[in-house]
């Protein structure tokens, strides 16, 4: 059974992918906080979503360390997500991109989220 774990996602995001999934998954949604790691550690999940601007308020992690944290582990699928207009996230999409993640705007996970389940 493959995990899903949510980093950051507003909850009409979180409803989105498990009604996606319709069980077939565990899904565990997170608030954004410094426990992140530990989490992505203990439930080693298959999938990550994450919002691409999260933080966690502090000077500790962000989506950009923890995506590059997470690819490092191996056979994890990294799906950044921003709401931000197209010019804005050039930057951050080939951030993600370099370090072999997905990147999309919300209503594109659907698409990326159905071909990774499939697989």
């Amino acid at each position: 059974m493959k995990t899903i774990l949510l980093v950051g996602m507003p909850p009409e995001v979180c409803q989105q992918v498990e009604k996606l999934a319709g069980g077939n998954c565990k899904i565990v949604a997170k608030e954004a906080d410094r426990d992140e790691r530990s989490q992505f550690y203990k439930e080693h999940p298959t999938i990550v979503v994450l919002n691409a601007r999260w933080s966690d308020g502090h000077w500790g992690p962000n989506a950009r360390s923890l995506a590059e944290e997470m690819v490092k582990v191996g056979g994890v699928t990294v799906i950044a997500v921003s709401s931000f207009n197209y010019d804005r996230t050039l930057f951050e999409k080939s951030f993600f991109e370099k370090s072999c993640c997905q990147f999309c705007r919300p209503e594109e996970l659907n698409d990326i989220l159905q071909g990774e389940l499939s697989l």
